[in-house]
């Protein structure tokens, strides 16, 4: 796994510097557009459509979607595999429309089970990957399997966006669907990323986020725009009632969000 910040390309940097913003997106959304379409046509297997992709990535772009997915899947990948059975029950909690889920079906002999509270695109997906491993959740719990059903569950993007109390009802949920000594791996975005976000970087936030380990950015527009920041300490603390720590990798997934092992007691 690639555990270091991305680097910054050279050319983009400097195109960035010199070409104003407004002469900027509408050559590069057209750039991308034309893009978006050859993928597509070459593209041997189903991909989701705009709509599906915007709910899940806030972006229509489905090139966005196939180099994430399968960079997360890498990263879910070799942080479970050593802990992991090959023939294990791993659930994929906010699965979406696949964009890990399908990459990693490549590469593991898992049995892949996802849940999502987006119908339409767990409803593309089951069709997609032809299988009844697929479920809607509420978006509350329970979730609609039953006690002890998986070995593994990884949560990619999704403790990200959560508010304090759905972090605790969802990380109960979690361990009840667990067999004992279950693992979750949870992803989150540290206390280092939130540079990234200039709108939530404020002495307040920082300051909360420093002394809380937690900090929780409500917006009303989509569950995709909240914003959720951990500590390492914060989110030991919001899982600890059923979790033990048990590996932590900072930015370990593509550079970016943290990657957490915890297993359940």
């Amino acid at each position: 796994m690639n555990y270091n910040a991305r680097r910054v390309n050279p050319a983009k940097a400097i195109y960035h510097k010199f070409i104003p913003e407004s002469v900027r997106n509408p050559v590069g959304m057209a750039r991308r557009r034309i893009v978006d379409r050859f993928t597509r046509l070459s593209h041997s297997e189903s991909l989701p459509p705009p709509e599906l992709l915007m709910n899940v990535q806030m972006t229509p772009f489905v090139d966005e979607f196939i180099r994430i997915g399968e960079r997360s899947a890498r990263s879910i990948q070799s942080a479970l595999q050593p802990c992991v059975p090959a023939a294990a029950h791993v659930l994929d909690f906010g699965c979406g429309c696949g964009r890990t889920l399908l990459p990693l079906s490549k590469t593991t002999a898992w049995e892949l089970h996802g849940c999502d509270v987006d119908s339409e695109a767990v409803a593309w997906l089951a069709r997609t990957a032809s299988g009844d491993r697929f479920r809607v959740n509420g978006t509350k719990p329970p979730l609609p399997f039953a006690a002890e059903s998986f070995n593994a569950i990884y949560a990619v993007s999704v403790f990200t966006h959560f508010s304090e109390a759905e972090q605790y009802a969802w990380s109960a949920e979690l361990a009840r669907v667990l067999v004992p000594r279950g693992v979750a791996a949870i992803t989150t975005m540290g206390d280092g990323v939130i540079e990234n976000f200039p709108a939530h970087v404020t002495p307040e936030n920082r300051a909360r986020l420093r002394n809380c380990g937690f900090l929780f950015i409500e917006d009303e527009r989509a569950f995709n725009a909240r914003a959720a920041f951990h500590t390492l300490g914060g989110l030991t603390r919001l899982l600890s009632a059923e979790f033990d720590l048990w590996q932590h990798y900072e930015r370990g997934l593509d550079g970016f969000q943290d990657l957490t092992l915890f297993v359940k007691r």
